[in-house]
């Protein structure tokens, strides 16, 4: 009998945890356009932390996310943090995330962004399950899922969220290559919470908005929560900063409901938008530092702020500079990383062959094909492009009779072919098998390249380029150009 019970235990106990792993498999990701692959870790990787590693965390909503990059405070002052914010994440939800967090980490300070400070409506199921799904299941996790259900009974399902495979069985038929790849990632995220974003839209901020502006009406809820999060702060020896990262979507209502607040409970309050000083500070140019219409800065904006917030940490607090410690080398690893992906989502959003070649450094590896071209075609700046990756205007009438090859490693050639009707290089490069070719047809000038039997492009245009990150052994992306 106690032998079957002990079967019966461990039988619920496998089935629980493949319920857990599927459902973590059939929860959909965000789709993001961002220059960093693993953005789907930005709350899981804070559990993969050594505990007791962390000086600074900031929390709150996207404008958090999009404001305040981790990895360049530690790089210009050696002052370890991470964002753990989510979309419209509400006050409630970021107590019980910082509430999580204490359990592994003792920061110093915790910047939490005023945004949502004053939003008590209900939160919609899809912010809830960004919010609550990558947390680790625990007793606080269950906590945030009853005040979801509870604020919103009519939509929310408490089971659901203690296991998502409820919610999300229906997406097993659709699961896609990403998805897996997703599902067998880790948890590191090498941004620590931030998203950098590269779009731009541009927008005016209207510094008239703060003007004579009367308090907004308070919620006692958010009140309630606000305080909550102080004192868990104070019990933790923590400071809590309130801030307002840059926005055209706050207003002089809300910043002097805020201010107040502040004043009274004691907490220090940065406002980058009321506060006339700290604009200035920042200088955000609206005109091509935000993605979408002053909603939310791009990379370019949130490098402003990011050094300020650094500076600032700096000057008003004391930390011990970790940037040789040991134990954080693997921060150093995911600044380059995290910069070369930067560089690299610059370099797939290229238009301009001229600009292209500006940015493939010398640490970059080129393989270039030249199809039908007419270099008297060709704007003189895409020439001289051309010419500095070692294809002059002669190697171009050369490339209209047969196949042709150029591969530049460490800005230096070390295969040319120009003269054959079929140029093909196969060989190894960065430990990769590369097998590339480029054949003249009666279709015209084909070229392939396959990288490890899985990078695999193919292109007919007039140049064909495929770029690898010597770097961090990378593929970086294919680039086609017509003239």
């Amino acid at each position: 009998m106690k032998r079957k019970i002990i079967k019966m235990i461990w039988f619920c106990f496998v089935f629980l945890c493949l319920l857990c792993l599927f459902g973590r498999l059939v929860r959909p990701a965000r789709m993001l356009d961002v220059a960093i692959e693993n953005y789907h870790a930005a709350y899981e990787g804070i559990y993969e932390l050594e505990p007791d590693s962390l000086d600074v965390v900031f929390a709150g909503s996207s404008h958090v996310f999009c404001s305040v990059s981790p990895e360049d405070i530690f790089e210009s002052q050696g002052i370890a943090s991470y964002v753990l914010a989510t979309s419209c994440q509400k006050v409630w939800q970021s107590y019980y995330y910082l509430k999580d967090v204490f359990q592994r980490q003792r920061p110093k300070v915790v910047a939490l962004d005023a945004f949502m400070c004053l939003d008590a409506g209900a939160q919609t199921e899809a912010f809830n399950r960004e919010a609550i799904d990558p947390m680790k299941l625990s007793s606080i996790k269950l906590e945030a899922i009853k005040t979801a259900v509870h604020n919103n009974p009519d939509q929310e399902d408490f089971l659901s969220y203690v296991f998502p495979v409820i919610r999300y069985h229906d997406r097993w038929e659709s699961l896609e290559e990403s998805d897996f790849l997703w599902f067998l990632n880790d948890v590191h995220s090498q941004t620590k919470g931030y998203i950098p974003r590269m779009a731009v839209t541009s927008a005016v901020f209207n510094e008239n908005d703060y003007i004579n502006a009367s308090p907004a009406e308070w919620n006692e809820t958010c009140r309630e929560y606000l305080l909550k999060i102080k004192e868990l702060c104070d019990e933790n020896h923590a400071e809590l900063i309130l801030a307002k990262f840059p926005t055209c979507l706050w207003n002089g209502a809300s910043a002097l409901t805020m201010q107040n607040f502040a004043a009274e409970a004691g907490i220090r309050y940065l406002d980058f938008c009321a506060d006339e000083e700290l604009r200035q500070a920042v200088n955000i140019d609206w005109s091509v530092e935000t993605l979408d219409e002053g909603n939310h800065l791009n990379y370019d904006g949130s490098m402003k702020v990011t050094r300020f917030m650094g500076q600032y940490l700096k000057n008003h607090y004391h930390f011990t500079d970790k940037r040789e410690d040991p134990r954080y080398k693997s921060w150093r690893e995911d600044y380059i990383y995290y910069k070369r992906c930067i560089d690299h989502y610059k370099i797939c959003t290229e238009e301009e062959l001229s600009k292209l070649a500006d940015l493939i450094t010398d640490d970059y590896a080129v393989v270039i094909s030249v199809g039908s071209v007419n270099a008297d075609m060709m704007a003189a700046e895409d020439k001289a492009a051309l010419e500095r990756m070692r294809i002059g205007e002669e190697q171009i009438a050369e490339a209209q009779a047969g196949g042709n090859l150029t591969i530049l490693q460490n800005g230096r050639v070390i295969y040319q072919s120009f003269h054959d009707a079929q140029a093909e290089w196969n060989d190894v490069m960065d430990g990769n098998r590369w097998r590339i070719q480029s054949v003249r047809n009666e279709d015209g000038n084909m070229f392939s390249c396959l990288i490890n039997e899985k990078e695999k492009v193919s292109g007919s245009g007039a140049v064909r380029m495929v770029i690898w990150d010597q770097k961090i052994r990378k593929y970086v992306g294919y680039k086609e150009f017509t003239f």
